[in-house]
């Protein structure tokens, strides 16, 4: 039986994989062929019934261009400015830049938005 440290740990690894997977694109499937596992793995880290491998973990940041910091947190808890797991590096920045525009500009970009989903 898993302690609690380990049992949140990998609580916090399933949560964070799973977004990432997900903001990604990526199927389960498509995720483990891309790190040469089984996909019954896979589902098994996101589950939480099992924890990956120092080796695997470094393997899965380097895929999602993350640290270990950001695979390990609590994905319940975050520091100002640190990206949600599941928003890249690009939406992320893009949320960010979003939020210090005036009212009157973030009008302008919601338009912008709908004119562009509707073409």
């Amino acid at each position: 039986m898993k302690n609690v440290d380990e049992q949140q740990l990998s609580e916090n690894i399933a949560k964070n994989l799973n977004n990432l997977i997900y903001a990604s694109g990526m199927t389960q499937r498509d995720f483990a062929k891309k790190m040469g596992i089984a996909p019954s793995t896979v589902n098994e880290w996101i589950k939480g019934g099992k924890t990956p491998r120092i080796t695997k973990i470094d393997k899965i940041c380097e895929t999602f261009g993350i640290t270990r910091d950001d695979l390990l947190a609590d994905p319940n808890v975050k520091k100002p400015g640190q990206r949600p797991t599941y928003l890249d590096p690009d939406e992320f920045d893009l949320i960010e830049k979003y939020r210090k525009l005036s009212d009157q500009s973030k009008r302008i970009v919601k338009a912008q938005i709908n004119l562009q989903l509707s073409i």
